[in-house]
């Protein structure tokens, strides 16, 4: 597995401009799909034209992964009903 840095150039697929653009790695906050949560300065690829995350390399995946196990916690403490009469 390739580890990237932050300022590293790379070349990727943006599907916001539709084309093959150069992109920069920097670290994000990366929302989760659903919207409930999300990754805090996790390392991605960024489209040099329109600022957009074009790829997350595979080296942030463990962060990802424990952020969505501590966001799907948080929730899970939050459903639970207040006891009857307290």
């Amino acid at each position: 597995m390739k580890i990237y840095t932050q300022g590293e150039q790379s070349k990727g697929i943006c599907t916001s401009c539709k084309a093959v653009v150069e992109t920069t790695f920097g670290y994000r906050d990366m929302p989760f799909e659903d919207g409930l949560g999300l990754a805090q300065d996790v390392l991605v690829s960024i489209c040099s034209h329109c600022d957009s995350v074009v790829a997350i390399p595979a080296q942030s995946l463990p962060a990802i992964r424990r952020a969505r196990a501590q966001a799907s916690r948080a929730l899970d403490a939050a459903l639970v009903p207040k006891p009857a009469g307290g």
